[in-house]
This record gives C-alpha cells, structure tokens and sequence, in this order.
C-alpha cells in the first residue's frame, strides 16, 4: 500500500528546493490520531524551536476522522512539514515506524501531539544523541494540566527515567520527546506494532538489551498532558496492565519480575480506606482518582492472566 506524502517547506520556491536537497540534522516524528483539539499547541512549540541547523517534521495521521490535517496543513508555511498517511495499522506504533521510514535524517525524536515541547528542547536533543545513542525527556505535568489531575497523577519522567511498575528490571521512557540514532532504531526493528501499550516500555528494554543505553536529558523538557476523561484514563489503565503481562510473558526469562497480585490488592485496599478517611472532597477526589486508577491496571492484569 503506498503512502500518500504532503510535503510543506517553509519559505519562496528557492529556498524551498535548497531546504528539500540539504538532509536533515534530525527528523522529528509526531503519530497523531484525532489530534484536531491539542496538536495546535504542539505544532506552536515546534515552529518556535531555535535550533540553527536543518531539521524536518513528520507528521504520521493513523487515519484521523476530525480536522487533524488540516489543522497541520495550517503550520505549512512555518514548518519543514511532511504529512504523510499512516492508517494502514491502528496504533501509535505502526504510525511511528511508518514516520521513520519517511525520515530522512540519522537522528529521530518521537513527540506527541497531546504534548508541547519547551524552547531549546530540540537542540537539547541533538546534542545529547550525538553522545549517546537513546534519549529520553524531562516531563513538566504543570503546565497543560489542572491542579486537580497535576496531585492525582504520577509523572516519573519529572525526575529521571521510568522504573516498571514494582519490577526490578530495565529503565524506561515514554515515547513522547524519545529520542534516537536512526542506526539503532534500525537495529532493534523499530517499535513493536502488536502492541497497543507500553510499546515505548519495549522498545526501550529491546534498545538495552542489544546493549544501546538509555539516557535522561534532563535540559529536553516537554509538557505532558494528562488524559483529563475519568472513563478514559480508566480504561488507558486497563490496557496497560493488559499488556503489563504481555511484557512480562517476552522479558520473564531476561529478568522481568512477575507482579504480585497481592501486593496490587493491598494497594487498592490501602487507596479504598484513603478514600473513606478523605476529611475533603478534593482530597477525596483525587485518591478516588489514584484508586479507580490502580484498579483498571488489575483488571487489566487478570484480563492478560485468563487471555494467556
């Protein structure tokens, strides 16, 4: 199936062709699906960057039913804009790697478009992948998210890498503001596109164990946002604990601990009386929030337990 590529170079005809024959430093990909409502702020960020040498954005739609493209087509005249189709498989994933094999420069950073990156952050990350091969960003939860969510919510990447949840394995980093020498991304295969979740948790892991190391840039700063839908972040939990076990089924034997569900029930009961105890309703909001949280990981747990 080919893809349909929608090239956008900021500038007159003449800069145009000398922008299109100069390769680029780094590509910048963003998977967006149904991003019309956050991609502007994202697009915003990018087109505000001050990074001297050449660089091209790649836009992969996995197939948007809103006005995701035309909003990016908006960005055409600041940005070094590629829109590219990426329906062909639903997923983050499959819109990643399609992204990347549209990529033209040695370095890639994956940004998504529900983020904003903050100034200086892709300078940031160039000169941290020229010393080493797999970088992650800083997150910031302040910014694009209310005080309620900001107390609910764990953002690890704030102060350093990811650790898997209550395992003693391998680091990792969300893919949003990831980062990467093309070499190695070639190397491990790109991202796993049978995996709806956690797939960035892969590729990271994949990345160490090939014997590339994985470094926090903690001058690369992105805003994260926080889903703000109760029922979605709910169901987002489930799905990561369900594929918590396929992770754990793929890296058991290379060191991945299994999940203790009683340590999982003890939490919960330990979030149920915090509930209970709340003495007021923003406190109680947000624990019930951390509660319904760790709740749909479980289920999510046992879902890929009874599926195995």
């Amino acid at each position: 199936m080919s893809t349909t590529l929608e090239q956008y170079v900021p500038g007159d005809v003449a800069t145009t062709l000398v922008a299109v024959a100069t390769t680029p430093r780094i590509s910048v990909i963003m998977p967006v699906y149904n991003g019309e409502d956050t991609i502007a702020v994202q697009l915003e960020a990018l087109a505000s960057q001050t990074f001297d040498g050449a660089w091209e954005l790649i836009v992969a739609d996995n197939g948007s039913t809103d006005g995701t493209r035309t909003a990016a087509r908006r960005y055409a005249g600041r940005l070094p804009l590629h829109l590219i189709d990426a329906s062909r498989v639903r997923g983050a994933a499959h819109a990643r790697n399609v992204g990347a094999s549209h990529a033209r420069a040695p370095l890639l950073a994956f940004v998504d478009a529900d983020d904003e990156v903050a100034p200086g952050w892709l300078a940031s990350i160039v000169t941290a992948l020229d010393m080493h091969p797999v970088v992650a960003s800083k997150f910031d939860k302040n910014r694009l998210n209310p005080p309620a969510l900001r107390g609910s919510r764990r953002l690890a990447q704030e102060v350093g890498l990811g650790a898997h949840d209550y395992a003693d394995f391998l680091p990792h980093a969300s893919g949003s503001g990831l980062a990467i020498q093309r070499s190695v991304h070639a190397a491990i295969g790109g991202f796993d596109e049978s995996l709806l979740r956690l797939q960035d948790t892969d590729y990271c892991w994949r990345a160490q164990l090939a014997g590339f190391s994985l470094h926090f840039e903690h001058t690369a700063l992105v805003h994260y946002r926080f889903r703000t839908s109760t029922s979605r972040s709910i169901a987002q939990a489930f799905l990561y604990g369900r594929y918590d076990g396929h992770l754990y089924n793929r890296y058991a034997k290379k060191g991945m601990r299994h999940v203790s569900l009683w340590r999982d029930l003890r939490v919960i009961a330990e979030r149920t009386i915090g509930v209970v105890m709340s003495r007021t309703s923003a406190i109680r909001a947000k624990r019930g929030r951390l509660l319904a949280n760790r709740v749909g990981i479980v289920v999510g747990r046992l879902e890929s337990l009874r599926s195995k």
